[in-house]
């Protein structure tokens, strides 16, 4: 019987995992007061909505999801009206195509990089974003960190 084999490399996801939605820039955007950790618990309420929601959808597209993501954290961040929450989710959809939102580094991201790094991993991201993963972990101080 062999041996199992030797893990030495790991892959992790961009968005969501290595770098968040920058929350003051969303509120900026939607015209909305800025709190940090109300922020984060609206974006948490707002993944475990579009979670659930791609197990009932999963042939959906993230263009397709982020309008409820949008919405979730808007209805989170107590914007009670509908036509309130539309024209403020035009307002941030704008600002994430002038420069993605999902630019805010993951607590703690740099340094469990770095000890993963120390022994001896090699890391990778792997992402289905459009594009801009590079400049944007760059932005967040961890790119630095990855081969590929």
């Amino acid at each position: 019987m062999t041996a199992p084999a030797r893990i030495r490399g790991i892959l992790f996801d961009a968005g969501g995992t290595l770098i968040h939605v920058d929350g003051r820039r969303f509120c900026e955007a939607a015209a909305l007061h800025y709190d940090g950790e109300g922020f984060i618990r609206a974006e948490a309420a707002a993944v475990a909505e579009v979670r659930a929601w791609i197990v009932a959808h999963p042939e959906s597209t993230d263009l397709e999801r982020l309008p409820l993501f949008l919405d979730t954290i808007l209805r989170h961040l107590a914007v009670e009206s509908e036509k309130d929450r539309r024209t403020a989710i035009a307002r941030v959809a704008e600002e994430h195509r002038k420069s993605n939102l999902w630019s805010r580094p993951s607590a703690g991201a740099a340094e469990t990089l770095s000890a993963l790094r120390r022994r001896g991993y090699r890391l990778g991201v792997v992402s289905n974003a459009d594009g801009r993963v590079r400049a944007l972990l760059e932005k967040a101080q961890v790119a630095s960190f990855f081969e590929c």
